[in-house]
């Protein structure tokens, strides 16, 4: 069986296998050779082309998670395991820019991140877990969630912080991609990983008198998801930048500075708010970045020369 790993290492980290379909029932999907042979490629990867490596890990630290991984693929591996495996190995290095970010996988892998999702759209708000938005009437919006397969929100948490991406000690950043939105997901990606549902689906243990109540909801493939939220009302928030004028104050959305490869010519739109704010005399800006993770820094710079008022040097 063959396996063929490709690393990126320019702000994100993209792992792709492909496999043959000629081996035997029993064995492993990865055979252990092939699963080495990954790793110890993604470890020259690492090492020749990560700018910063070891600016928060030692090189201690990094062999050390690389053995672990050698010894947890030395009977082969699952698709599964071994995406776990590279993910947790992209964690270790503790740069928000380093991780196996979905969009970059092969079909296979992807078609693996997509087949079970949770039909609910979930928020952790101060170490508890809520329902935003479900596809389940079982589970309306609103409610909250005490466990999943008999693990907390703090369980869970401190099950998937291992395997989230950011800078150095930053586990705030960490912790917010436990949301479903367009910067986190882990519950969609991970979770189902780490926590397979039966057959009947995922048991969840929804908040109300006593104890709560115990119900079942269905796994279901990312599409599938989509599909029944958008039925039962629920929208993706929108990823477009954007001005709202609500008398002498103003909103300006920007929920990204990461437009590679795009058309979007965000220069233009500062330019346009900015000379419509003028134009209409508004006193009063709010800039929401809430969503923002970054991007292109020109796009943040030119922000800047649009607020300041006197020339402004970076110490």
């Amino acid at each position: 069986m063959l396996a063929v790993m490709k690393t990126l290492l320019t702000f994100s980290l993209a792992l792709g296998l492909l496999f043959s379909t000629a081996a035997a029932t029993a064995a492993p999907e990865i055979s252990a050779e092939a699963a080495l042979s990954d790793l110890r490629l993604l470890k020259r990867s690492f090492v020749a082309l990560h700018p910063g490596l070891y600016r928060y890990a030692t090189p201690a630290h990094i062999d050390a998670e690389f053995a672990a991984a050698d010894a947890a693929v030395a009977q082969g591996a699952s698709r599964a395991q071994f995406y776990l495996l590279a993910t947790k190995l992209a964690a270790a290095v503790r740069c928000g820019h380093t991780w196996t970010n979905p969009t970059n996988q092969t079909p296979a892998t992807k078609a693996l991140l997509a087949q079970r999702t949770l039909p609910l759209v979930l928020r952790f708000v101060a170490g508890r877990l809520w329902v935003a938005a479900s596809a389940s009437p079982a589970v309306p919006a609103g409610s909250e969630l005490l466990a999943i397969e008999g693990q907390t929100p703090a369980q869970i948490a401190t099950a998937l912080l291992p395997y989230l991406r950011a800078d150095g000690s930053s586990d705030g950043k960490r912790l917010a991609q436990l949301d479903d939105d367009a910067n986190g997901g882990a519950m969609q990606r991970l979770f189902p990983l780490l926590f397979p549902p039966e057959p009947a689906g995922w048991r969840l243990q929804v908040a109300g008198e006593g104890l709560g109540r115990e119900v079942r909801v269905p796994a279901l493939s990312a599409a599938a998801r989509e599909q029944a939220l958008r039925a039962a009302g629920w929208h993706a928030p929108d990823p477009a930048w954007r001005l709202a004028v609500d008398g002498d104050t103003a909103v300006l959305t920007l929920p990204t500075f990461a437009f590679w490869n795009g058309k979007f010519d965000g220069v233009a739109f500062l330019d346009r708010a900015f000379a419509e704010l003028a134009e209409r005399g508004i006193s009063r800006l709010v800039i929401d970045l809430r969503a923002n993770e970054g991007g292109d820094d020109k796009l943040g710079r030119y922000l800047l020369s649009h607020l300041l008022r006197s020339p402004y040097t970076q110490p």
